[in-house]
């Protein structure tokens, strides 16, 4: 049974990166705006300026982090991939992390000039930092899209 592109022999085309921006930053974007204004019980337009300051982060450093694992990590062995990986998950979860503080602390100050930048709740941080790792999680899963490569 033919199971698409893998099962025919044939290898997907690797997506760009401004494929990837182009489709991904509108979708993140309407799930944050989605996710939060529901979860703040507040209209659409009032979830928009923290939904662009999820989005920043997630899109900006997502995109950094599928080119490197496109160039420095698809074509290694499977102990650097997973050294890599370790690094490079880490170094997206604070990354976006602390640009997400600050971006929020910017869309709700005073001006872009005069805010100030606190962090979240310890609870609030470690799941944050928990849904920054799943979301490397999917960015890595679609950089080794095909890439044939045997260790995925």
């Amino acid at each position: 049974m033919k199971q698409g592109a893998i099962a025919s022999g044939t290898v997907p085309k690797e997506l760009s990166l401004v494929q990837l921006a182009l489709v991904g930053t509108p979708l993140v974007f309407a799930a944050y705006a989605l996710a939060l204004g529901i979860g703040h019980d507040s209209s659409l337009i009032d979830a928009l300026p923290g939904s662009l300051a999820n989005t920043i982060p997630a899109v900006l450093f997502g995109l950094i982090a599928y080119r490197i694992i496109r160039i420095r990590l698809v074509s290694r062995r499977l102990p650097v991939q997973i050294v890599g990986h370790a690094f490079l998950c880490g170094a997206y979860a604070l990354l976006s992390y602390w640009l997400l503080i600050v971006l929020l602390g910017a869309v709700s100050g005073f001006s872009v000039i005069q805010f100030q930048v606190e962090p979240f709740p310890i609870r609030a941080s470690v799941w944050q930092l928990l849904q920054n790792a799943t979301t490397y999680g999917i960015i890595a899963a679609l950089a080794y899209r095909g890439t044939a490569s045997p260790e995925v």
